[in-house]
């Protein structure tokens, strides 16, 4: 039963590490310098309609042109924005604080539950007060637990923002 939940509890952080936002190609240049901003000093990874890739860093996204220094050969490039279809930054701060949570979660549920089920069968406590108190002290203490390993595995498997340009609607 263990095994399955820690299994349960791995699946859903590999699931809940990339975050899809829609950009809209508009005469509005918003969009553009919100992009520039979140791509500044990040490495980028830059996916054209043709399907090509590149890596880039210091990206700077325009209404029509996009530029990015390349990693290995530290050329700067110059695109036309609208053969972009997307962007992925990679953040790996924000992974280990998305992984934590799922920890916090798993191991203050988990121990919490060992806990209560333990003292229940035992019978340590007759009064359902101080048995709330020693339950919730346990799931405090196993959340705090679970957060450590679940963090540094969040910060392996890694965090995305993927940007999608989509077209402007038509009125």
């Amino acid at each position: 039963m263990k095994l399955k939940n820690i299994f349960i509890s791995f699946i859903i952080l590999l699931t809940s590490c990339s975050h899809i936002h829609q950009v809209e190609r508009s005469g509005s240049l918003e969009p553009y310098r919100h992009l520039s901003a979140i791509t500044k000093n990040q490495k980028c990874k830059i996916v054209f309609t043709e399907g090509q890739k590149a890596i880039g860093k210091n990206v700077i996204v325009k209404m029509d042109s996009t530029s990015w220094v390349n990693c290995k050969t530290f050329k700067r490039y110059i695109v036309p924005t609208a053969t972009i279809s997307k962007f992925v930054v990679s953040k790996p701060k924000r992974s280990y604080w998305e992984g934590a949570r799922i920890g916090l979660v798993g191991g203050g549920l988990l121990l919490g539950y060992l806990w209560y089920s333990e003292i229940e069968d035992v019978g340590l406590y007759d009064q359902k007060g101080r048995r709330l108190a020693s339950t919730l002290f346990w799931s405090y203490f196993g959340g705090l637990l679970g957060a450590i390993p679940a963090g540094e595995i969040g910060k392996v498997i890694g965090s995305r923002d993927v940007y999608v340009f989509y077209p402007p609607k038509q009125n």
